[in-house]
């Protein structure tokens, strides 16, 4: 799967809830399924979302490889090394374009002041430390939508004709700091535009209680990896007073 097709997949949701992007991008994205749109309508389409386009602009940019290629966007939505190459000063920077996609600067700055060190640009960043809906200001910064807006992974336990019934871990708070709480189970939709095959048994990611595509056992994995990472790292504490 390419870097456009995968964020398409991720940015639907999104979009479809009028949460983020330009509006009718959602009922575009179908038509990229369909074929009646093309890779390059749809790249113009992405680069109109507010938070998402200065992530990938900045992955290009610092990888050197084409804008939503398929490692750039794979770093955001799932995570590789790609993170490993952004220091402070890079996150800052990321920070600070983000003010000019609709966060306010005297969030902004703050944020900038008290970022702790080894955060990295995937899109969990954006939901624990930016703060989900700070750019856009559609949606407020809760637990309950830091868990729906973050990206994970769950486990298909029935298909259903419009929905799944997956098992996952929700986030919970413990001592300031996000954890991963036990199991539990959550209907989701999804579309057979992206999941025509989908079967009890496979693993799926989670974005808005939506399952936008199939992953491996690694890909899960990975974003335990780079969720449990950032989750070690930054303070809700510290977040709660700024």
């Amino acid at each position: 799967m390419n870097g456009v097709e995968l964020t398409i997949r991720f940015a639907y949701i999104v979009n479809f809830l009028r949460y983020c992007g330009p509006k009718c991008a959602s009922e575009q994205f179908l038509e990229y399924f369909n074929k009646k749109i093309s890779q390059e309508e749809a790249l113009s389409l992405l680069k109109k979302f507010e938070g998402l386009h200065v992530y990938l602009e900045a992955l290009s940019e610092k990888s050197g490889q084409p804008y939503a290629s398929d490692q750039a966007a794979e770093a955001y939505w799932i995570g590789n090394e790609l993170l490993d190459l952004f220091d402070n000063e890079d996150m800052a920077r990321i920070i600070h374009s983000l003010t000019k996609r609709g966060l306010p600067p005297s969030l902004a700055q703050r944020l900038i002041s008290s970022m702790p060190n080894g955060l990295f640009p995937h899109h969990n960043f954006n939901v624990f430390y930016v703060g989900v809906g700070n750019t856009t200001g559609h949606v407020p910064t809760t637990l309950l939508t830091m868990d729906k807006c973050r990206i994970t992974s769950g486990t298909v336990k029935e298909v259903r004709e419009t929905t799944l019934l997956v098992s996952y871990a929700p986030l919970a708070f413990k001592e300031n700091k996000l954890v991963f709480a036990s199991e539990k189970d959550i209907e989701v939709s999804y579309l057979p535009e992206m999941l025509a095959s989908v079967r009890k048994g496979d693993t799926v990611a989670l974005h808005w209680d939506f399952a936008p595509v199939l992953l491996s056992e690694d890909q899960a994995n990975k974003i335990k990896q780079y969720s449990q990472l950032l989750m070690d790292r930054i303070s809700f504490q510290a977040l709660a007073d700024r």
